[in-house]
């Protein structure tokens, strides 16, 4: 085997690994995007972008293990890969509020000053989840609602959603709020999705969970 090529493939990094896992992502995403009817979009791009950024890194790195001890460029990968794992979880944490519910609406709130009857499960390092079944309207805190992380999630049955995202006065308070409205087609009154995305619909909603007038 020419020198050239072993140092391809050995000694085996998690840099090294890391490209033919790359790699081999992109040439299965690939192949999958041909073959299967629903195809698997941009992920083959996305593969094979990585694999070519890391490409560059993995040529330096040869060069680093002909300097430095194995164990030391082994190590310090390490290090580097848990960090940046542990960096990239963190600034794409999720909070998920997953509905299950009978109702063809969803409405979050924020106007809750106590959350803790809400039972929210850890799942993973940064990925928290609250399945709601109690009804079709929770209370959360306007904290919460300032999140670039929050998740809302509709029955998996409804299909399409209208979304809807805004504040109102409840009280000489400023409330935020998220609406879901499920899509439902009906031959027979074309018009019911319109009228339940209405601002007078929204309001009824909102007048109702909120109890008092609202603006």
């Amino acid at each position: 085997m020419p020198i050239h090529f072993r140092k391809l493939l050995f000694p085996i990094t998690p840099l090294l690994l890391l490209a033919y896992g790359l790699g081999m992502l992109a040439l299965v995403t690939l192949f999958k995007s041909f073959t299967s009817p629903s195809g698997y979009g941009i992920y083959p791009a996305v593969f094979l972008a990585l694999w070519l950024m890391v490409l560059p890194v993995l040529a330096l790195e040869r060069k680093v293990l002909m300097r430095l001890p194995y164990l030391t460029v082994f190590g310090g990968e390490l290090l580097i890969l848990l960090f940046g794992y542990l960096g990239f979880s963190f600034w794409n944490r999720v909070t998920e509020i997953r509905f299950d519910t009978p109702q063809d609406y969803i409405l979050v709130i924020f106007d809750a000053r106590d959350t803790s009857d809400i039972a929210v499960k850890r799942e993973g390092s940064f990925f928290y989840r609250v399945v709601w079944s109690k009804a079709s309207v929770i209370h959360i805190t306007p904290e919460m609602g300032r999140q670039n992380n929050l998740r809302i999630t509709p029955p998996p049955e409804w299909g399409s959603m209208q979304y809807f995202e805004g504040k109102v006065l409840s009280n000489g308070d400023s409330v935020g709020y998220i609406l879901g409205v499920q899509e439902i087609m009906n031959p027979k009154d074309p018009a019911l999705n319109f009228r339940r995305s209405s601002a007078a619909y929204r309001d009824s909603l909102l007048l109702d969970a909120l109890g008092g007038s609202i603006k």
